[in-house]
């Protein structure tokens, strides 16, 4: 018996801890295949994704094709198609939207026919949660959803509301969005929170093929991310100007791509950083962890964006407190459920340049609370974020799924610690 995980890409550099959880299944001898609705865009993808032996299938074809599983479907399956017309006129997309999503349904039914599949899980609520839906009108396959951030808080609540409420269970990476979730829906459907874990083995064993770094002559300030406004770079940058003018020496990092770039690039210009401030591009992780290992400070300072973006809990931050680099960052979204201020990282107010700059100025000038700061965030990771208690979870719900059960209070717990949601 076989898993289907839907994806929109895959693999994708910015998605890794969806290729963790993979990885970490199929090692725990769980059967999956994956659906991606579109091929990788990414120049390169991280080594271990050699490690994946599930069959990977990419739904993209041509109109002739697409029109003869349409027929296929109206003739053996006239029901089927019914339930998933209604479906698609529900939908708030264009018609060439809903006509897309009609077509990787049919051909993803057609697929899973012969591949022993007997649930779909979509990580992402949007484009994935809909295809699993229209598979599952179409073949009467369940579903579940693995929902994160751009997902949840871009999509219609009248949309999320109908995915949640025909999933078999919904699990998502913050507790936080699990309770916007739970408040938008009164379906009945389990919505639990699974954090996506850290799998400090793996970046232990990425660690040992980097050799020995030279220590920079000044203080790094690193962050990472995805080039988009819900992460505040503008932010970030406005800051090292204040520190410029405050006499301080260091230099900044900014590791990722994305649409704002350009934007950032001439802001970087325009302020007169630019021997100061660099945007690296992207980069796998075993070339990032050589700037982990330089780095004297963590800074990713999340924000809201005026669309309704948002994080949920990036995954950089916790690479960073594994690696044992103090961490400044926002009270945004699920944030505050990794770091706590003062404790183990520091919190400052979103769209602040000067409560920020002030904040790293407090790093650059106290070692002894880089160290503090350090030490508390790398023992959080190895504990409530560790990969093997929250894997546990997931590896419940989807044990309960393929012994053909249902999903019902009280959800399953991982045996070591009660991290499911309450």
């Amino acid at each position: 018996m076989t898993i289907c995980y839907l994806l929109k890409t895959f693999p994708k550099v910015s998605e890794t801890f969806v290729l963790q959880e993979i990885l970490a299944l199929e090692r725990d001898g769980y059967s999956l295949a994956i659906a991606s609705l579109q091929k990788p865009t990414d120049p390169r993808c991280h080594d271990e994704i050699k490690q994946l032996t599930a069959p990977v299938y990419y739904l993209e074809q041509g109109p002739w094709q697409s029109f003869k599983f349409l027929l296929k479907a109206v003739v053996e399956n006239p029901r089927g198609i019914f339930k998933s017309i209604q479906l698609l006129r529900a939908h708030d997309g264009k018609l060439s939207e809903r006509w897309r999503l009609l077509r990787q349904a049919l051909q993803l039914a057609n697929w899973i026919k012969h591949k022993n599949i007997i649930h779909i899980h979509a990580h992402f609520a949007n484009d994935p949660a809909s295809v699993a839906e229209l598979v599952q009108a179409l073949t009467g396959i369940g579903f579940s959803i693995s929902a994160h951030a751009k997902d949840i808080y871009l999509s219609s609540p009248s949309q999320l509301q109908r995915k949640v409420a025909a999933a078999r269970f919904v699990v998502t990476c913050t507790e936080y969005n699990r309770n916007y979730l739970r408040q938008i829906t009164v379906s009945p459907t389990p919505i639990i929170r699974v954090y996506h874990g850290f799998d400090s083995q793996r970046f232990q064993r990425l660690s040992e093929k980097v050799s020995e770094v030279d220590l920079p002559l000044e203080p790094l300030i690193l962050s990472v991310g995805r080039l988009r406004e819900k992460k505040g770079f503008d932010t970030l940058i406005d800051s090292c100007a204040l520190l410029g003018q405050r006499g301080f020496r260091f230099r900044c990092a900014i590791v990722g791509y994305g649409p704002e770039q350009q934007l950032l690039e001439r802001r970087i210009a325009a302020l007169g950083l630019g021997e100061t401030v660099r945007l690296r591009g992207q980069m796998i992780h075993q070339e990032l962890i050589h700037l982990y290992r330089q780095a004297s400070i963590f800074a990713l300072p999340c924000k809201i964006s005026a669309d309704g973006d948002r994080d949920g809990i990036p995954n950089v931050l916790m690479e960073a407190m594994a690696m044992g680099i103090p961490v400044v960052t926002t009270p945004v979204s699920g944030i505050p459920e990794l770091v706590e201020d003062g404790v183990n990282g520091l919190l400052v107010a979103p769209d602040q340049p000067r409560q920020l700059a002030n904040a790293l100025q407090s790093l650059l000038l106290d070692e002894k609370l880089r160290r503090k700061l350090a030490t508390a965030g790398k023992a959080r990771i190895n504990t409530d974020f560790a990969l093997a208690p929250n894997l546990a979870i997931l590896k419940n719900l989807f044990d309960l799924v393929l012994a053909g059960k249902a999903v019902t209070p009280p959800y399953p717990q991982p045996l070591q610690g009660a991290y499911h949601a309450r």
